[in-house]
């Protein structure tokens, strides 16, 4: 019996030996070591993938039998084996532990790391950077890019040291001294031009001339509104003191009713009228020697307001007419539909300003982190700062298509794209859901500037300024002219004359101006821009077909604002349609050349 017990004591021992074994070599652990000569358990057993370009996620067999040397990372999420095996990577001695039961085959992953690169930054400025005055970085090749205001590495080893010390200039070049010194200039395809001043009248004090101030007066009918004579007609007109004012009783319908004058005195003249009742489509015309200066519509049967057209320089031999078109006298009384014409108390000369003009000039200024392009340079008269030389700029590519006034009123400084611009694109907020995201009447899906708005270290770049809101009525007369009536005042219904602030539109003069006198002659009315020579030939052309808006109000009618199309000839249309907007704003006169030569590859970078 002893001997039995014996034996069966031995086996259970030797059984037990057994499993030890067995479980011990089940989950036994291979290491492979990082000696670039691995030394593994089984060759065969290990496939190492590397990737193919840093963050593509593409990944191929290696040809090598060798780890991967520096610049790579273990991938221990990709990492696997088919058999279920676990893999731990030993980052201190760079080897792979393989945990396996049994034989299995490992896929080990590898991803190019980034390199680890250091800058240390020296006298920035918090709001704009200057030019870096030293760029230095340890074991790579280094430049500064100043029109991103960033540093691009190449040849970078895994670590990098970068040293970038800015420097701010003992002299500046500022941007409006720079644009002046090139007038003259050929600019890529347009040159720098200092278009000749102006004379601008100021009719703020001015009143009704007395009936004095008139000599030669006529009055007669025709059938048409550009007839200088017709049928003597007397009764159709009561004048007392300057003011003419229409008697409907005798009236004709569809029939011109002229009052033709020579003023008593040479001098500055607008004449002003009211289209306060009778048939909403009762016209009045206005023209200086037979050249038709102005038209108007009557808008309203109660609106009594007075609107005003310049006609310029007239001297005593000037032939002034005003042409009444009676549409529908017989449907009512237009006894109340009156006019007059005022004398400017004083005159000053308007600098039309240093201009960037013909195809393509190359006036590209990065601003906002985005192209620009520079209309010019423009002194006081234009923006109101006294003593200083502004640089005006406008917005490459469009910011939509809106209404310039949802209410429909030819009034800048209370329509909805002023709001627009002048809040949520020039803080780049959300505007979407505001009242002033709009065209024709509809609300649109979005008006989110929070990244194309003005970014807030560019905001103290604008100045805020003076814009002159006057206009002309319909689009026969010339740059000059525009530019005239824009600063005289020619508003439509006692609209705002002028308007602080600091984002607005070009002007229908600004468009004008933008082709060169040798191609389009001055004296070319911005109505017959739809030439080659003309439009085709500005830069500031309509850059869609639906067309793009202006600051410009049209006194036709108390809803017509200016707009350029893709055709070129300025047309005019209700404020509240959708049209292209470009955002124009004037630098400070602070802003100075840091790098570039204007080209749209190389724009002007600026600093403050």
């Amino acid at each position: 019996m002893k001997l039995k017990k014996s034996f069966c004591i031995i086996s259970i021992f030797i059984f037990l030996i057994f499993i030890s074994f067995m479980l011990f070599y089940n989950n036994k652990e291979d290491v492979v070591n990082n000696d670039l000569e691995p030394k593994k358990s089984n060759p065969n057993a290990f496939a190492i993938m590397l990737e193919t370009e840093a963050g593509s996620g593409s990944y191929e067999p290696s040809s090598s039998s060798l780890w991967p040397g520096d610049g790579y990372i273990f991938n221990e999420t990709l990492s696997r084996c088919e058999n279920g095996g676990e893999l731990t990577w030993h980052e201190d001695t760079r080897t792979v532990s393989l945990k396996a039961s049994g034989s299995d085959k490992c896929y080990l992953y590898f991803d190019i790391q980034s390199p680890d690169v250091t800058v240390a930054t020296n006298n920035s400025n918090n709001y704009m950077p200057v030019k870096p005055a030293t760029l230095s970085c340890s074991g790579a090749t280094a430049e500064y890019n100043q029109k991103y205001q960033r540093i691009e590495i190449s040849q970078i080893n895994k670590y990098t040291n970068c040293n970038l010390t800015y420097q701010a200039p003992s002299s500046k070049t500022y941007l409006n001294d720079y644009i002046v010194e090139l007038v003259g200039s050929t600019q890529g395809n347009g040159q720098v031009v200092d278009e000749p001043s102006t004379t601008i009248a100021d009719f703020t004090n001015s009143t009704s001339l007395a009936q004095s101030g008139y000599s030669g007066t006529t009055m007669y009918s025709s059938t048409s509104s550009s007839s200088t004579s017709g049928t003597t007609n007397t009764n159709s007109y009561t004048f007392n003191d300057g003011n003419w004012t229409s008697v409907s009783s005798n009236m004709t319908t569809s029939t011109y009713y002229h009052i033709k004058f020579k003023p008593s005195s040479n001098g500055y003249y607008q004449v002003c009228y009211s289209l306060s009742s009778g048939s909403f489509r009762n016209y009045l015309y206005i023209y200086k020697n037979s050249v038709q200066q102005g038209s108007a519509i009557q808008a309203s049967t109660t609106d009594s307001r007075e609107s005003c057209i310049g006609i310029g320089y007239a001297d005593t031999s000037t032939d002034i007419r005003i042409v009444l078109y009676a549409y529908e006298a017989s449907t009512g009384p237009i006894s109340t539909l009156s006019f007059n014409v005022k004398k400017a108390t004083s005159t000053k000369s308007s600098d039309i300003g240093i201009r960037y003009e013909g195809k393509n000039p190359n006036n590209y200024i990065w601003y906002n982190n985005e192209l620009w392009r520079i209309i010019g340079v423009f002194d006081s008269s234009t923006h109101g700062q006294s003593g200083k030389n502004l640089v005006k700029i406008i917005r490459v590519n469009p910011i939509g298509s809106m209404s310039w006034n949802d209410l429909n009123i030819n009034d800048w400084s209370e329509s909805s794209l002023m709001n627009l611009l002048n809040g949520a694109y020039l803080n780049a907020q959300d505007g979407t859901n505001s009242e002033y995201c709009k065209t024709d009447g509809i609300s649109l899906s979005n008006c989110d500037y929070t990244n194309v708005g003005i970014k807030s270290a560019y905001r103290n770049m604008i100045a805020n300024v003076k814009w002159y809101l006057g206009g002309h009525s319909g689009a026969n007369i010339t740059a000059e002219d525009f530019y005239i009536r824009e600063r005289e005042i020619n508003v439509y219904k006692n609209n705002s004359t002028e308007w602080n602030g600091e984002i607005g539109l070009m002007y229908v003069s600004d468009y004008g101006y933008s082709v060169l006198a040798n191609s389009c002659a001055r004296t070319t009315n911005l109505d017959s821009y739809n030439s080659l020579v003309c439009g085709g030939a500005s830069w500031l052309q309509g850059i869609a077909s639906i067309g793009e808006y202006t600051i410009t109000q049209d006194l036709s009618a108390s809803s017509y604002v200016f707009r350029i199309p893709n055709d070129a000839q300025v047309r005019s249309l209700s404020a509240n349609t959708g049209f292209i907007v470009r955002p124009v704003l004037y630098l400070d006169s602070s802003v100075y050349v840091i790098d570039g030569n204007g080209t749209m590859a190389d724009p002007y970078i600026i600093g403050v």
